[in-house]
């Protein structure tokens, strides 16, 4: 009889498994202590740049403020309006402004990092229409240690004190 009953648990078991029931789910594992909760970056002044009709890139901007104990970097930026994102800065060099491609952007432990116009910004490239104010572009941050971060910037015409002319020749 113990035979019998063995062997039914087991072919029971078999046929559970052939069925395609799911195995018990192991624990998550907790969040690595090393590595900061996308809740301790805060987005702040988020805005994209309206467009004319034609363009090809636009520029984002934002404030990141890191209320953690640790730095993190954004590292990457991407939308479904752009082809493809870079990180940028504009500087001086001599008697030029130029802005270039930079790999990553630090946001100090308990300090900001400042994409504005003539500064650190986004750069979307390849835009599928203009953007027009009043919309929201969607967007995917990706940080170091914080992870992907889904935003949205709204899109606002910026002054010529904005630095309307940055831009040019993109």
């Amino acid at each position: 009889m113990r035979k019998t009953l063995l062997g039914g648990l087991l072919a029971s078991a078999a046929v559970l498994a052939a069925c395609g029931q799911p195995a018990p789910e192991a624990p998550k594992a907790a969040a690595s202590a090393e590595s900061p909760p996308a809740a301790d970056l805060t987005l702040q002044d988020q805005a994209a740049r309206a467009t004319p009709g034609g363009a090809k890139v636009a520029a984002g901007y934002m404030t990141i403020v890191n209320s953690g104990a640790e730095a993190d970097r954004l590292v990457a930026a991407s939308s479904p309006r752009a082809a493809r994102m870079e990180l940028h800065e504009m500087a001086m060099e001599g008697d030029m402004m130029k802005m270039r491609p930079v790999q990553a952007i630090d946001i100090p432990a308990g300090g900001k990092a400042e994409l504005k116009p003539g500064g650190l910004h986004l750069m979307f490239m390849g835009i599928d229409a203009p953007f027009q104010e009043g919309e929201s572009i969607p967007l995917l941050l990706t940080f170091e240690k914080a992870g992907v971060v889904e935003t949205s910037l709204p899109v606002k015409t910026f002054t010529a004190t904005g630095g309307a002319d940055e831009h040019a020749g993109h």
